[in-house]
This record gives C-alpha cells, structure tokens and sequence, in this order.
C-alpha cells in the first residue's frame, strides 16, 4: 500500500493541474470563486517551498468560519487527505521534498478552500431561498453537490476502503465525481439541490463546448466530435 501511494503521490506532484482539473467545473459554475482562488495557488507554491506552512492556515480559516458546523454535517470534504496526495513520505526527500510539498499544498488548499467557498454561498442561496438548513437531508445533499464539483465524489459501499481503492486506480473519486455531476439534476436527494445541480451542468457543458468549439475554429479538425472515440472531447 505504502509503495503504490508513494508512487501516485509522486506523479500527481511537481505541477499545479487541480485549477484545471478538479476546479474545471467551478470555473463554469462559480467562476468569481475560482478567480479568486486559482491565481492564490501559484503564491501557495511559493510560499509553501520557502517553508511557510499554507495548509495550516487555509485549515484555520475554514475551521474559524461560523458555517464550519454546517460543513461537518453536511460531511463536506474539508480538513481530509486529498485521493491525489495518499501519502507524505516524499516530502522526506531532500530538496526534491519541499517541491513535492509546495506542489501538495497548492493542490489541496486549492480544492479545499473552493468546497468552503462554494458550499457558504449554496447555504447562502438555500437560506434566501427558503430552504431549511436544519435539516440533515437538504445540508448533505448540498454537501455532495459541492463536492462532486470540486473532484471528490462518494464511493458509496467501496468508501470504508477507498484508500485501497485509491491505489489501485489513479483517481476513483475524481471520476465518480464527473459521474456524479452528470446524474445529479435526478438523483440529488432534494429539490434545491436538484435544481442547483441542473443548472451547473448546463454551465459545465456550454462553457467546455465554448472552448472546444474555438479550438476546432481555430485549427479544424483539432476537436474530435465522435462520442464512440477514446478522444471524444479532446483537443489535439
């Protein structure tokens, strides 16, 4: 276990993808969110390899924040290792360690700070909107919702052992995540979150088409349209 967590850990480092890849969707749904939090990454890298500890104080914001009871009970993923970060034993690599660990920071306080972000103004539409925040079934349902939009979908039966899981698949959550984010308008558990969810994915899917639709007018034929290829929806 030990050995292929230190080896995703090792891959998953030394870039700052997750403003791309696990914040994709918010760049669409809750951009001024994403605004906010995806340039910040690139001065947590800096900050965090000249030995400034980042993630301690991302952590105490989220926890100081008066929704953070909210959070728990709504099982928010906050304060949790990251599925692209399984381990820290990297770190302990001389010089290479720091990189690995400015890198792990950007990462996790990235997707992390933008569920706090995201979730404190879902609860702020819900409360506007009439919706009961006592209650345990619209605040999990919001909690899920916020989380499959930024990378970290449930597991269900397979989650008491989705660290296992982890390893022998590169991203299992990430992809249930997609999954989630796709079937969510019919199965959120709730009508506030079954609107919320309709909605994003109509953002989600016109702003990816928006992008694909100027790279293919850009250099035609870089796209491919087939839904039945491997590269469906890649650029080349």
């Amino acid at each position: 276990t030990e050995v292929a967590s230190n080896a995703k850990a090792i891959n998953a480092s030394m870039d700052n993808s997750a403003i791309f890849r696990q914040g994709w969707k918010t760049l669409w749904t809750d951009p001024k969110v994403w605004l906010k939090n995806a340039p910040e990454t690139f001065r947590t890298l800096v900050r965090e390899f000249g030995g400034k500890n980042v993630q301690r104080e991302v952590t105490a914001d989220i926890i100081s924040r008066p929704t953070y009871d909210l959070m728990k009970r709504a099982k928010l993923a906050v304060g949790n290792l990251e599925e692209a970060f399984p381990t820290t034993l990297p770190e302990k690599i001389p010089l290479l360690g720091r990189a690995y660990k400015a890198t792990e920071s950007a990462y996790t306080t990235f997707v992390q700070k933008t569920r706090a972000d995201v979730f404190d103004k879902y609860i702020e539409i819900a409360k506007k909107s009439g919706v009961d925040i006592a209650d345990t079934n619209e605040l999990e349902a919001i909690g899920r919702l916020v989380n499959s939009l930024t990378g970290r979908g449930n597991l269900g039966k397979l989650e008491p052992v989705g660290n296992v899981v982890n390893n022998v698949f590169f991203s299992p959550r990430f992809v249930k995540a997609n999954i989630d984010t796709m079937i969510q308008p019919l199965t959120a558990g709730t009508s506030f979150a079954r609107k919320k969810a309709a909605t994003n994915l109509v953002k989600i899917i016109s702003g990816t088409a928006g992008v694909l639709a100027t790279a293919n007018a850009l250099q035609p034929g870089s796209v491919e349209w087939d839904p039945r290829s491997s590269d469906f929806g890649k650029i080349r």
